[in-house]
């Protein structure tokens, strides 16, 4: 518990206990990227990739935290996009084929920058794993010995898709709206995109599942969304 310190939260600015510095993020977010590719691979698009990172670091700009972002396409239907720890973000397939235009794609990954601004990934991986545990991930960094750290990649990748609960999805709306705003997109796109989701909800299980039992039930993030926007 000594090695732990108290620093403040770089969205709320409230003060929280933090293991893992940002050095050690970064590298325990490298091995869950690897976990991500090897699950799903690189959709390889030029098109879709040149398109995604341009908005993406453009939102990035926006953000509290500077981190070394990279966004990553891959190669699955199912519609969906989701963030590992040190400023991965990932967005499918599915998704890219998924969404009408850029002001939409700006809210869907604007969201999960929240979630990394916000550190939901590293607080979740705080709360599952026990201090014995995380001591050794930190040891295994610092040290350089990354063999020892896949497992607990790919057991932190398992736990960024079964989602971060009710209030951390909120809060990412709300920054993700923010960022998109700040960076010269349509907040309000966020809106139409989970109208359509709403619409697929019973007529797609499959593509959408993991999404939607991640997530606060839709109409109630709409509500949320379009109050937020009122005040932004």
């Amino acid at each position: 518990m000594f090695l732990a310190c108290c620093a403040k939260n770089p969205v709320t600015g409230k003060k929280e206990v933090r293991i893992f510095s940002d050095k050690d993020e970064i590298v325990f977010g490298k091995e869950v990227y690897q976990s991500v590719i090897k699950e799903y691979g690189i959709y390889q698009n030029k098109n879709y990739e040149t398109l995604v990172n341009e908005i993406g670091f453009k939102l990035a700009a926006h953000t509290e935290r500077k981190l070394p972002y990279s966004f990553t396409l891959l190669n699955t239907n199912m519609i969906n996009a989701f963030a590992a720890p040190g400023g991965y973000v990932f967005v499918t397939k599915g998704l890219l084929e998924f969404i009408e235009n850029e002001d939409e794609l700006a809210c869907v990954i604007g969201h999960e920058l929240g979630h990394i601004n916000a550190r939901h990934s590293m607080k979740a991986v705080e709360k599952q794993y026990g201090y014995e545990i995380l001591f050794s991930i930190i040891s295994a960094i610092t040290e350089k010995d990354l063999t020892s750290l896949k497992e607990y990649a790919d057991a932190t990748f398992g736990l960024i898709m079964l989602g971060y609960g009710r209030d951390n999805e909120f809060q990412a709306d709300e920054l993700g709206i923010i960022y998109a705003k700040r960076a010269g997109f349509k907040p309000d796109a966020m809106i139409a995109f989970f109208n359509k989701l709403k619409k697929l909800e019973p007529s797609k299980p499959t593509s959408l599942e993991k999404l939607f039992l991640s997530h606060p039930p839709t109409d109630e993030r709409i509500k949320r969304i379009q109050k937020k926007i009122s005040t932004i």
